[in-house]
């Protein structure tokens, strides 16, 4: 009997603990469904451990790959055998950014390559830069109705002064685009640069028309070369002249800033906006634009936030470069949403010159494709929602790695409490590096294109007319205004 005793009373004890064990078990799991509960209505605000690699993989944009250049080596071994002493480019824009930045890094990164740039520049900010044109013979217009005819007015200007042009080795034509078109007689090589729609000042159609068949003539040349900062603006060349860009995006170093998140809004960018801040008002007071909380900034107040919530005014932007390029975690609407916010709010404004100017939408260009079959939609159309998510696939938001994208707030609220933003940053700090030797073997091997098929310090043109036939088989004698 004693024995048995003892037996139950194990077996007593054994019950008591294995019913202890899931007593607790069961408390546990109705804490945990409590837990959820409670906070179902805020869980995107619930901060977990952050996003491993494999989820960033499959959150963050996976952008278009960096085509392979010529190697380096081979370009340096060209430049010290056969390269001029110096190239000299010359700029007369009327956006300080671009030939900022090309200046900032044919400075830094294209050694041994020397490049001096003479920047005149016409921009309205150019004080900023300390780069204001004082002493042009001629400023050429952004718009004109007889480009050749002022074209005609800056050569002889020139004719007579030639030292000022005489060094000059490059014109680089960015904003507008259409600016080569004035110094077509001087007989200098182009780089044309589009940053913007290139039919800035030539929106009229015979003007476009006339812009188009320039732009081919141009691109025939190998001493000329045809860039775009954006996939967006190298396809829509391609769609109206059946000429194709290459793509180089602007690098954008002179920020000399990086990411160092030391304060905890989020800023909404970019410092222009096309909404006021009624339009993201439910994502709470941690999210403020940027120009609220800096009328004025430098580029390491940006770096110090967390992130950038991009609500975009346009398809590419040189802003968007420099958050970039300091590494700063980007988030973005996804293609769907941004559409259905354009197609509501038309938020982005300066997609198109008409909507610049005020004009009302339009279904179809001023001008036809050079290939009608090539694309399915014609990019100035503001009617069609297929075509505006169509031409919205190459815009920099989708096409650069590493992009946070959101398809609504709530979705947005709940990737910022989860996501990684210091991983984020790595990654695009990697990709920076990658962008950086691509963009230094690209203009090492633009600038060998043209300088090899370049007649350094020739004569000046004595005759625009015979100028003009000669290089591009335009006959200006008779040309008329329009």
């Amino acid at each position: 009997m004693t024995g048995n005793k003892e037996h139950m009373l194990k077996l007593s004890s054994r019950t008591t603990i294995s019913c202890a064990i899931v007593l607790l078990l069961v408390l546990s799991i109705l804490g945990y469904l409590t837990i959820i509960t409670s906070n179902k209505s805020t869980k995107a605000f619930v901060h977990r451990q952050p996003t491993n690699t494999k989820d960033l993989d499959r959150i963050l944009t996976k952008g278009l790959p960096l085509p392979i250049l010529d190697a380096s080596d081979e370009l340096d071994k060209w430049w010290q055998q056969s390269g001029p002493e110096e190239i000299t480019i010359f700029s007369t824009s009327y956006h300080i950014s671009m030939i900022a930045d090309i200046k900032d890094f044919l400075g830094k990164y294209i050694q041994p390559y020397n490049v001096k740039i003479i920047d005149k520049s016409l921009s309205g900010h150019c004080h900023l830069m300390g780069t204001c044109a004082k002493d042009l013979l001629v400023s050429p217009p952004i718009e004109s109705k007889c480009p050749f005819h002022d074209g005609r007015k800056l050569f002889e200007a020139y004719k007579n002064k030639n030292d000022a042009m005489k060094e000059v080795d490059i014109i680089v034509s960015d904003n507008p685009f259409s600016q080569f078109e004035y110094y077509m007689g001087l007989g200098k090589s182009f780089i044309l640069y589009a940053g913007t729609r290139f039919e800035h000042g030539r929106e009229a159609q015979h003007q476009w028309r006339v812009l188009n068949e320039n732009i081919k003539i141009v691109a025939k040349d190998p001493r000329h070369v045809i860039l775009a900062n954006s996939h967006y603006d190298a396809h829509y060349i391609h769609y109206f002249t059946g000429v194709k860009p290459i793509v180089l995006p602007n690098y954008c170093g002179y920020t000399n800033a990086m990411y160092n998140p030391t304060r905890k809004q989020i800023l909404v960018g970019p410092s222009r906006l096309s909404v006021d801040k009624k339009f993201f008002q439910e994502l709470g007071s941690d999210y403020v634009p940027i120009r609220e909380l800096y009328p004025s900034y430098t580029y390491q107040d940006l770096a110090s936030h967390r992130a950038i919530l991009i609500i975009p005014y346009q398809v590419s932007t040189m802003s968007f470069f420099e958050y970039y390029r300091m590494n700063i975690p980007l988030l973005a609407p996804s293609i769907s949403l941004l559409t259905e916010w354009h197609m509501k709010y038309n938020i982005l404004n300066e997609r198109t010159w008409v909507s610049v100017r005020g004009g009302p939408r339009q279904h179809v260009s001023v001008v036809p494709a050079f290939n009608a079959t090539a694309y399915p939609y014609d990019p100035n159309d503001e009617i069609n929602r297929e075509a505006v998510a169509y031409w919205l696939q190459f815009s920099d938001y989708y096409t650069m790695p590493n992009i946070i994208l959101f398809d609504s707030w709530e979705d947005l609220k709940e990737k910022v409490a989860t996501i990684d933003f210091e991983n984020v940053s790595i990654r695009m700090a990697k990709y920076n590096e990658q962008l950086k030797r691509y963009t230094s073997a690209q203009w090492k091997k633009i600038l060998r294109q043209i300088m090899s098929r370049r007649t350094r310090n020739a004569e000046y043109p004595k005759d625009y007319d015979a100028s003009m036939k000669e290089q591009f088989e335009i006959d200006t004698t008779n040309n008329k205004c329009y």
